[in-house]
């Protein structure tokens, strides 16, 4: 049986990662555990791996590069660890692939040849593949736009919500998310009038 590899940034660290890696899993149809390095407490189906294991002593035949990068040394570590994997002779592909802020840079990424020899490369937008024609990889990519919209809800989430419709907004926070906030007020009121009253 082919082990397979997980690469993620900061893997289950919230509700995004963990929405696109349960449906990275489901897509791959894996049997077996699959590892993931890095992984504090991983949901069921995956298991931790040591951050700098030998994918050649744990038997891995197939590396996923998964998720969203947004920093630039862990993806530099993913494109190392995936290009060590490739040359023991393991298969490469990229799924609900996304590169944002320091991970995105015009420059490109040590070891980025490993994206290159991917069977599959698969991008969660168009920012992603942007930065790889700026990055000049030739592989052939596709866009499948936000591929974890499609997981199924959990109903035990709805559990204490008070009766009738509910908005439900989520916004990726951090400094800049405040500043755009703040600019965009005016707008976000208009887009939101329809739902006032609504908790």
């Amino acid at each position: 049986m082919t082990r397979t590899l997980l690469l993620a940034e900061r893997p289950f660290a919230g509700l995004r990662s963990t929405a696109i890696l349960e449906e990275v899993r489901a897509s791959l149809g894996a049997d077996g555990t699959i590892l993931v390095p890095g992984a504090a407490d991983p949901p069921e189906g995956f298991e931790a791996a040591a951050p700098d294991a030998d994918p050649a002593a744990l038997g891995i035949g197939h590396v996923v590069l998964a998720g969203v990068f947004s920093d630039r040394t862990a993806l530099d570590a993913a494109l190392g660890h995936a290009a060590r994997a490739l040359a023991s002779g393991a298969r490469l592909e990229a799924r609900s692939f996304s590169l944002e802020r320091a991970a995105a840079q015009r420059e490109p990424p040590a070891h980025v040849e490993a994206l290159e020899a991917a069977s599959a490369l698969e991008l969660r937008d168009h920012h992603t593949a942007n930065t790889l024609l700026v990055w000049r990889i030739a592989a052939p990519f596709r866009i499948f736009a936000y591929p974890e919209r499609a997981v199924w809800p959990d109903p035990a989430l709805a559990e204490g919500l008070p009766a009738g419709p509910l908005l439900g907004l989520g916004i990726l926070g951090g400094g800049g998310t405040a500043g755009a906030l703040a600019r965009s007020t005016t707008a976000l009121r208009g887009l939101l009038a329809p739902f006032r009253g609504w908790p």
